[in-house]
């Protein structure tokens, strides 16, 4: 099932970079979004970005779009720094994808990570969310939530 608005992200540092691919989703009518951080301990809003869509710089180096037109997505598709076969993610630490899929319930969360960042023998915190899938270049492992 196509999603009706799609949550992406702006790549930073060596994450997948997925900017055509956002165009592509937006060419074929899916609304985009990208995530803002509002606050330390808040869960992310999401923007609606086009591709002549003005990025302001936010915390931590993110980017996201300006001015603000909030939206709610139904799928997010998220940055993985590391995996493990039961695709919870590993991110930078701060909690906010985590605290984010707390508050949409009904949203599909899907991760994108490099093949060579799977981590084995980590144990997610209880309140760590386990991903629908992850994708990689190579392969697509697929969560509890997806079998």
């Amino acid at each position: 099932m196509s999603p009706r608005t799609l949550a992406g992200y702006w790549p930073m540092g060596d994450e997948p970079d997925l900017r055509e691919v956002l165009r592509a989703w937006h060419r074929a009518g899916i609304e985009v979004a990208l995530p803002r951080v509002v606050a330390p301990a808040a869960p992310l809003e999401f923007g609606r970005w086009r591709p002549d869509s003005r990025l302001a710089s936010g915390p931590f180096g993110t980017l996201h779009p300006e001015p603000h037109e909030p939206v709610s997505p139904d799928l997010l598709v998220l940055p993985c720094l590391g995996f493990d076969a039961r695709c919870h993610r590993l991110g930078y630490g701060g909690g906010y994808y985590d605290r984010t899929l707390a508050t949409l319930p009904l949203a599909r969360a899907i991760g994108v990570a490099y093949d060579d960042c799977e981590v084995v023998g980590f144990e997610p915190q209880s309140f760590d969310l386990a991903l629908e899938r992850v994708v990689t270049e190579r392969r697509e492992i697929l969560g509890a939530r997806a079998r």
